[in-house]
């Protein structure tokens, strides 16, 4: 099975630099994708990490199926993604625009996982945080992302969003080494669960075409 870590960060930029020592393979830096993609590869998944560069990526490009993983910090209710902390901040749509130039094709049949803390999570009018909810400014990241690859034509694949807090990587845990959920108790981080059981599938909101007036006169 194809897996792609999918880095939507423009490597052209100096922010570039957060994400590249979170997430990439800079000296002294977390390495959390080639820690993920290693522990993919010993399960016998074909997995790698792809980088937006405002070029199309020929792995990307072929593509017809697998899961396409979307990485970066996320919060409830936020439009956009961060690449590593204090890096570049991406809007969902530019997200799509960085897909597609990277060369996805829309014949994509697998899974798109928006896979950030609280991805699946909006905020309702109160302010509480509450899965699937949408609100003006407050909708999911997932849901949002969902809507946007479906309207750029991509209707085959499947969407999916995540709630709480969600490891980057594999960890040693209470059911072995796997990503899992964490919450805040007591002022200390704990398990709740494996990140599987946090998973959502969003089904993309369709926004019906306007029927031109030329065309009701000649019905």
């Amino acid at each position: 099975m194809k897996k792609v870590l999918y880095m939507p960060f423009d490597m052209r930029q100096p922010t570039a630099m957060s994400a590249q020592f979170e997430y990439g393979d800079l000296k002294g830096g977390q390495n959390k994708n080639q820690l993920t993609i290693d522990h993919d590869l010993a399960k016998g998944h074909d997995a790698r990490q792809v980088w937006y560069d405002g070029k199309r990526n020929s792995f990307l490009a072929g593509m017809h199926d697998g899961q396409l993983y979307i990485r970066g910090h996320g919060m409830p209710g936020e439009n956009m993604i961060e690449g590593g902390r204090g890096g570049e901040k991406v809007r969902f749509d530019v997200v799509v625009d960085r897909i597609v130039k990277s060369g996805l094709p829309k014949t994509f049949s697998g899974k798109i996982k928006c896979y950030n803390c609280h991805s699946s999570e909006s905020i309702d009018p109160t302010g509480s945080i509450s899965p699937r909810i949408s609100e003006t400014n407050g909708e999911c990241f997932a849901q949002l992302m969902a809507d946007e690859m479906y309207s750029r034509g991509y209707k085959k694949c499947t969407y999916h969003g995540y709630a709480g807090s969600i490891d980057s990587l594999p960890k040693d845990g209470s059911s072995g080494v796997h990503k899992y959920v964490r919450t805040v108790v007591k002022g200390k981080q704990v398990e709740s669960g494996r990140v599987s059981e946090a998973r959502t599938q969003f089904t993309p909101n369709v926004v019906p075409k306007k029927k031109s007036l030329l065309a009701g006169l000649f019905k």
